[in-house]
């Protein structure tokens, strides 16, 4: 391990290093799309390319744990064991009954576990969700408490990281990351280190909610409601009035696009410096187009650049 205080930490090192899955753990909006980008940037398969910034989000896999078909999980483990040498996903604690439903499933496997300051945690939330501080405070701690109670039970090599050193020390936390996982490629390794960076620009947008809209974009909008039959949202520029072309995915395949130019009067009266033609609606035929477990993307045409709400997981 790198001697300089990274901020990681190796345990169970002595067990069998056979390295096929990579479990990512830690608290929601704790780092774990920075490990998971970080793991990306060193040629772990995290999920489909399209899907990746800025979640790092296995999606396909994700979609199949919610949908509860065990063949169908099974399917996409299978079909990634076969098509990638070394692959991971990150799970979340709520959503951690997947993993105990399912591990048998996955190969080979190791944990890479994150930790960040509860109080950052919960200014985030606070930002991004209205929520009260001491309340999101308390909630991480009891999260945290969750992951030690887990790994303290494994016996498989567990990494245990501090998101604040990892800032500080990128190039020191990819090293251990690197050895960790037997890699040993350096222009991985110096795309892994350039890639750690404190909150980029397109996660915040995408995971803020509430908190002002950054009008630095080119574009920016809001996805605002997903129904079964209908998705209503509004996108605009600052620039200038043109009709601005969205697209919607679902489950990662591009299924429509459409115009942004509906009269939206509320947008107006949000901000003196918006308009109100930014307006768009998908509407389906069907009343159950969609199905729970859906993966709901709205982005703008062409651009890759997502609204704030997307991608939106269809209950």
């Amino acid at each position: 391990m790198n001697k300089q205080n990274s901020g990681v930490v190796i345990l169970n090192a002595d067990a069998d290093r056979k390295v096929k899955t990579v479990i990512v753990l830690g608290v929601p909006r704790g780092g774990t799309s920075m490990v998971a980008g970080t793991l990306s940037k060193l040629g772990v398969f995290m999920g489909e390319p399209e899907n990746l910034a800025p979640f790092y989000e296995n999606v396909e896999l994700g979609r199949s744990f919610r949908t509860g078909d065990k063949n169908k999980v099974k399917a996409v483990i299978g079909k990634n064991n076969q098509l990638y040498s070394l692959w991971g996903i990150k799970i979340f604690p709520k959503k951690i009954h997947y993993w105990f439903k399912y591990r048998a499933l996955f190969s080979d496997v190791v944990y890479v576990v994150v930790f960040r300051d509860i109080l950052a945690i919960a200014k985030r939330n606070v930002i991004s969700m209205n929520e009260h501080y001491l309340k999101e405070m308390f909630k991480a701690a009891f999260i945290n408490l969750g992951l030690l109670t887990l790994i303290s039970f494994t016996k498989k090599p567990v990494l245990l990281l501090s998101y604040e050193k990892a800032l500080l020390f990128p190039d020191g936390v990819v090293a251990d990351l690197s050895k960790f996982l037997n890699i040993d490629d350096e222009n991985k390794k110096t795309a892994a280190i350039e890639f750690i960076k404190p909150s980029p620009v397109d996660y915040r947008i995408r995971s803020t909610t509430t908190a002002k809209l950054n009008t630095e974009l080119a574009y920016f909008g809001y996805l605002d409601s997903v129904a079964k039959d209908k998705i209503i949202g509004w996108v605009l520029s600052l620039d200038n009035r043109n009709e601005i072309a969205v697209e919607l995915l679902i489950n990662g395949k591009l299924e429509s696009v459409t115009i942004a130019n509906i009269t939206r009067e509320d947008v107006k009266k949000a901000n003196n410096d918006f308009h109100e033609n930014c307006g768009f609606e998908f509407n389906f035929s069907e009343l159950d187009y969609l199905k729970s477990g859906d993966c709901i993307e709205v982005r703008i045409a062409k651009q890759n650049i997502h609204l704030i709400n997307s991608p939106y997981y269809l209950s």
